[in-house]
């Protein structure tokens, strides 16, 4: 059969649950990195651990269309929540590298089925002349639940030990909206490439029919979630203090919850691929302004911004897209699944690619990096004519 369409309130409960989880998985990493480096650990060590979640939403999104299938979404999402509590117990129990790694694995493999489910949902559920307004008003909620998590320790001024039990907390109370909610069970199984949801199978589908949209999606990970930590390393080497450099993430979170609702908004007047071109324009300009912050270091803020604004709109405009080319048939969860792929992707390559072209060229290096893939990704976006 086909996908069971949600009511709005239904949907509602499911995205306030989803942003409780939010809350719960940003406040974990820079809490475990404090510990961790307290402890002596190497940075490596921090960083792979840092990578688990990332990991894990790799490993499990390719599979979540399948586990629809078979289960439906509800299902699946309550699927995850029990991996995600699980998890969150790991963490405020756990006491060592190796469990904290455990635990943030499976809070990726968590995060995975919850994200692709969720985002499918809102895709599939919005009615189709304001999906692109939907998909940003919950975009906007995503990014305050991101931004939200990592400041409890600090508004609460708690060690380690006693942050760590707050997703606990977070996890319980994000089941109570959860279980008011009650699904289809088993959806229609998909028969097509881009329809099923098989390791690998569904993603490189959805590369081949929309490679704009895998573009989009892997640079809108480079820039919003990718430049986190880069863009830190930027601004101290231009000389600004280490209070002040690590604001450069609380920028680039501010700059994607500012334009999420309006950028949806317009993705409901203007073809999404049009908007997808205009933000690789965008951020191939900001490259170039990066390259002026050497003899400008505060340009680095403005340039902050705009990778938020345009990296967290060309995820909104991706999504949008989902719904209005993928929505016939059973196709949305395969092509979310995608999507979700391809901006964790970037998420990873980002700092892979633009870290050693900084240790190249501390001055240029980032900007000229930024700069490539923007371009690539703007001839990539424009040359796909599919959803024009």
């Amino acid at each position: 059969m086909s996908p069971a369409r949600l009511p709005l309130a239904a949907l509602w409960r499911l995205i306030a649950a989803d942003i409780i989880r939010i809350v719960s998985l940003s406040l974990v990493p820079p809490v475990l990195a404090v510990a961790l480096t307290a402890r002596g650990e190497p940075a490596s060590a921090v960083a792979a651990v840092a990578l688990m979640p990332y990991l894990g939403i790799l490993l499990m999104s390719p599979l979540v269309p399948a586990l629809r299938a078979r289960f439906g979404a509800v299902a699946a999402i309550k699927g995850g929540m029990v991996l995600s509590t699980l998890a969150a117990l790991g963490f405020a129990l756990g006491d060592g590298i190796a469990v904290w790694a455990a635990a943030a694995l499976l809070a990726g493999l968590a995060a995975g089925i919850e994200w692709v489910t969720i985002d499918s949902l809102v895709a599939e559920s919005a009615p189709p002349e304001k999906i692109g307004r939907l998909t940003g008003l919950f975009q906007t909620l995503v990014g305050l639940g991101f931004a939200t998590g990592p400041a409890i320790p600090a508004v609460f001024t708690l060690a380690p030990a006693q942050a760590l039990w707050v997703p606990v907390g977070l996890e319980l109370l994000a089941w109570v909206p959860t279980l008011l909610v009650r699904g289809a069970g088993p959806e229609r199984r998909a028969t097509s490439d881009v329809e099923t949801g098989r390791l690998g199978r569904g993603v490189l589908a959805v590369l081949i029919a929309a490679p704009g949209l895998a573009a989009a999606g892997i640079v809108g990970g480079v820039f919003e979630n990718g430049m986190t930590a880069l863009s830190t390393v930027q601004a101290t080497h231009l000389g600004f203090g280490a209070f002040t450099a690590v604001l450069m993430p609380t920028a680039i979170a501010v700059g994607s919850i500012a334009v999420q609702y309006p950028v949806g908004w317009l993705a409901d007047k203007v073809p999404p691929r049009r908007l997808m071109e205009g933000g690789a324009v965008l951020l191939a300009m900001g490259a170039g302004l990066l390259a002026l912050t050497p003899g400008t270091p505060w340009l680095i803020w403005a340039v902050a911004l705009l990778w938020g604004g345009v990296g967290g709109s060309l995820y909104t405009l991706t999504m949008t897209h989902v719904g209005v080319v993928f929505r016939r048939g059973n196709a949305v969860p395969a092509a979310t699944a995608a999507a979700v792929a391809f901006y964790t992707g970037g998420a990873m390559l980002g700092p892979a690619v633009s870290g050693p072209a900084m240790d190249l060229s501390a001055d240029y290096g980032l900007a000229a990096a930024l700069g490539a893939v923007s371009i690539i990704a703007l001839f990539v976006i424009a040359r796909d004519r599919r959803g024009a």
